[in-house]
């Protein structure tokens, strides 16, 4: 697990620190190229709190504008489901559509007019 340190510049004090669920890294042997893939999960279910949490600001928008795998060119968040996928991914679908929200997340619309 990578831990992720947020220091002032000014003070040089610590103001944050997070650590992110698993980061899979790899470099080539002459330690040139160096690569790291960070996966956040977040549990699921039908609810809307849990969707919230995963969506918004403790999630996807947490993700996608802060600390999380800074600097690489990939980071996965996975959402871990507690209820059955026909009870839940529909619900988060329709969340997605949520213009607001897409902004947050910089979500662009798929040639089927979705976001992605």
């Amino acid at each position: 697990m990578g831990r992720l340190r947020l220091i002032n510049p000014k003070t040089a004090k610590l103001t944050q620190q997070r650590r992110n669920d698993i980061v899979y890294g790899w470099n080539d042997d002459s330690s040139r190229q160096r690569l790291q893939l960070v996966f956040e999960f977040k549990k699921i279910s039908r609810q809307k709190v849990d969707r919230d949490h995963y969506l918004r600001e403790n999630g996807l928008v947490r993700f996608v504008g802060d600390i999380y795998a800074r600097k690489q060119a990939s980071a996965a968040m996975v959402g871990i489901l507690l209820d059955p996928e026909p009870l839940v991914v529909p619900l988060l679908r329709d969340a997605l559509g949520d213009v607001a929200l897409g902004t947050l997340l910089r979500l662009r619309p798929c040639s089927q007019g979705r976001p992605y």
